[in-house]
Formats: structure tokens, sequence, C-alpha cells
């Protein structure tokens, strides 16, 4: 017998293409139908792809790798909703193809519809090089494959408006509230400890630091090891396993002018 075995898209996505501060919330398997000189080219330039919610912006990670990552700030957008009529939301409604539950998601024809004046195309055919700044009114359209599109919509228009605030202290205050309300909301998950006899020690909220990157998480001691947890899925693996046996120092550091930081 033979056995297929499916390939797995190589993702670009990376928390080095975020703004400094912002913070990767959610993402969802989408289509994107990029802007294009009418509604049927849009349509026949589909892309099929991961739809990352950010807290500044929205950013698109398609399969295909000569395309490339679309970050839109939230900050450019002059427009949010739902696409009520159009030729595009006419062929989405009638397209039966694509697979992979297109057909279910399209019935509900949830076209999310972005009206911004700047987007930034990065890493086409997989290279590192510049990004290339898109200003200029364009439309950018979401079809999400496999859920509704009522409750991301709420979270883009909510991230909206705070981007409306301006850089300031209120502003601050609310990314704070959203991302404290998402470690509230997530605990370690218990099936990713190595050996189920180990004793919990010390389980905290936490940020890993690496240059250029601070990724909230969850980390775990136990009488064997340190787990990290973050609270995205950007990583191949779900957590960062540290044996206590192969830690050689700890050393105490200065963060954000306090001593609250450890390096292992």
């Amino acid at each position: 017998a033979t056995t297929m075995l499916s390939k797995r898209p190589n993702y670009r996505f990376s928390l080095l293409l975020l703004d400094e501060g912002e913070f990767y919330l959610q993402d969802f398997s989408a289509h994107y139908f990029p802007p294009a000189a009418t509604e049927r080219a849009s349509m026949a330039a589909k892309q099929k792809g991961r739809l990352k919610l950010c807290s500044h912006s929205l950013v698109f990670d398609p399969e295909q790798l000569r395309e490339p990552v679309v970050r839109v700030p939230f900050a450019a957008i002059t427009r949010l909703g739902k696409m009520e009529r159009g030729t595009l939301l006419d062929a989405v409604r009638t397209d039966s193809g694509g697979g992979s539950g297109s057909a279910a998601a399209a019935s509900s024809a949830d076209l999310i519809v972005v009206e911004a004046t700047t987007s930034i195309a990065m890493r086409a055919n997989n290279r590192n090089v510049p990004y290339q700044f898109r200003n200029g009114a364009a439309t950018h359209a979401f079809l999400l494959l496999y859920v509704g599109s009522d409750a991301l919509l709420a979270q883009m228009q909510s991230l909206w408006q705070i981007a409306k605030l301006g850089q300031g202290e209120e502003q601050e205050r609310r990314y704070r509230a959203i991302l404290d309300e998402k470690e509230r909301s997530i605990s370690f998950d218990p099936s990713l400890v190595v050996d189920f006899t180990e004793r919990r020690v010390l389980e905290l909220t936490c940020s890993r630091i690496t240059p250029l990157v601070t990724e909230p998480g969850r980390v775990l001691l136990t009488n064997k090891r340190v787990y990290f947890q973050p609270f995205n899925n950007v990583h191949v693996e779900p957590v960062q396993v540290i044996a206590l046996a192969t830690v050689v120092r700890i050393v105490r550091r200065r963060y954000a002018l306090r001593h609250v930081g450890l390096e292992l």
C-alpha cells in the first residue's frame, strides 16, 4: 500500500515582521482578495493562507511563496466592515470550488472588506529584501474558511478604534488591557509536560525576551524542567523545554529598568 503525506505550507510569518511593542493575538485560515483594477480581477488573484490578527495590524501570510506577506496597519484603515454587495461578493457566493470548506464558508458570504491608505508587502519569493510600501487607497477583502466573521470583525473594529487614538497613555492602557485579558484566559497545557511524574513548583505569566522581540506566555517550573508556553502559535513546537540538569548558570537581569529578568 502507498501512503500519501500532505506537505505543510511554508508560512513565513515572524514576530520580527511586526512593529516594536506589537503583539500577535490570533490567526485564521482565509482567502485573500488583493486590490485590483476590478472586482473580477481581485477574484482571479485569490490567495489562500493565514490571516493574523495583531494588536497594530492585520497580516496575511499566503501559502504560495511567490506572493508577499501583506501587512495592513490599523492606523491606515479608513473603512472596515462586511461587503454588502458587488461582483466579488456575488462570485464568492456562487463559487463551489476550492475544497477545504471554502464552499461552506462561501455560502455565508462573510467577506470582510478593509479599505486602507497604506499596506506593506514583505518577503515575496521568500527573500529578505526591503519592504515595499504601497501607498494610496486600496481595498483588501478576506473570506474566513472555517468560522464566521462576526467575532473577528468585532475585535478588528476595537483595535481600529484604539489605533485612531494615536500614541499616548490611553492607547497603551487599552492595549495592555487586551493582553491582560488574553493572559487570564490561557493556562499552561499539562499535556506538554515531558514526564507525568514531574512535580509542579511554580506557574507564572512572563515574557521571553529575544533581540527585537518580546513574547508573552506562561512559564512552568517543575522539579526537573522549565517550560515556556507562548500565547501564540508562531513556532513549530508549542513549548520550549529546558532540563534543569543542563542549566549551567542563572543570572538576574534588568529589564525595562527593573530587576525582573532571569537569564538561563
